[in-house]
């Protein structure tokens, strides 16, 4: 009976917390107000992306989600669809301490689902607030000296930009449970691959400078060759210069061209372009899922937050 009564009362703390209509629209409002100054903004020390080439982009409800989630505090928690990041409810963690009870998790799930009118089965998910993770003045140092490296290589620099941006920007010697490390968050096999030597005493994926050449040559010799191998296949033009692309090359980086290869082959493939990762997005094949998903939603939002804090 305690578990239960615990239970209700989360759920009816949630139920009154939950304000989706206010939410969206002040979620709109935010990422809408970003894109006014993008053009004229000083690019000084970030790669500028054209406004019409992200503007169908930053309008997407999937990047607004990873917008507003990388302002908010670590204190605050969302409750989200997982399809659609429509996001449900904004709450503070104490309200959500018992998540890790799987039991009470489901129960509030499925109150949520109730009182919003959703299937009984759609997935949710809940994110506590990136602000603690997404630190835009320590990342800014690194995007031009990084940047260098990658065109000297022959390598688009915007590429350097949106790694930096996503992977490691307030903690350049993180390790992810993969065992990738560094502000590029190169794996083993691909830092020794370029001369990088890593050693219980030493590892240079932490360096800067070697991780960024390194990077640049995993992008040089193997992400943008097998984009142009996987778009040549299903007959979709070559555009290089075109931010949809750009993120094609990016989800190899992270997810692997196998899994992009697997992907692309249950998507409408007749098409490039935007439409072509915005069907990504929603794309689930091999081990392209979730966080492939994500991956560049978030390299997006991460952008217009730099920018806007820049």
């Amino acid at each position: 009976m305690g578990r239960h009564r615990l239970i209700n009362k989360i759920i009816s703390i949630l139920i009154r917390c939950s304000t989706s209509v206010l939410l969206y629209s002040q979620l709109l409002a935010c990422t809408n107000h970003t894109s006014t100054n993008i053009v004229d903004r000083d690019t000084a020390f970030f790669y500028k992306i054209p406004y019409n080439q992200i503007q169908s982009f930053q309008v997407e409800k999937e990047v607004q989600f990873w917008h507003y989630a990388m302002q908010l505090s670590p204190d605050s928690v969302l409750i989200y669809t997982q399809q659609k990041r429509q996001v449900l409810a904004k709450l503070h963690k104490n309200q959500v301490l018992n998540f890790k009870d799987s039991c009470c998790k489901d129960s509030v799930f499925h109150n949520f689902r109730f009182h919003n009118n959703l299937p009984y089965n759609l997935p949710l998910r809940y994110l506590e607030g990136k602000s603690n993770f997404y630190q835009w003045e320590q990342v800014k140092q690194y995007i031009k000296p990084a940047g260098r490296i990658f065109s000297e290589l022959d390598v688009n620099p915007i590429y350097a930009q949106f790694v930096l941006l996503v992977e490691c920007p307030s903690n350049p010697s993180g390790r992810s449970s993969a065992g990738a490390v560094g502000h590029f968050q190169l794996m083993p096999f691909v830092a020794k691959k370029y001369g990088l030597k890593i050693s219980i005493e030493e590892d240079e994926r932490t360096d800067l400078q070697k991780g960024a050449y390194a990077a640049a040559m995993h992008f040089k010799q193997y992400c943008i060759p097998m984009a142009n191998r996987i778009l040549n296949k299903h007959n979709i033009p070559i555009e290089e210069n075109e931010l949809w692309y750009q993120l094609f090359v990016l989800h190899i980086y992270n997810a692997g061209a196998g899994n992009v290869a697997k992907a692309i082959q249950v998507v409408p493939t007749q098409i490039g372009g935007p439409e072509l990762i915005k069907q990504l997005w929603h794309t689930s094949a091999g081990g392209f899922k979730n966080s492939s998903q994500n991956y560049t939603q978030i390299a997006i939002a991460a952008y217009l937050n730099f920018i806007s804090k820049s």
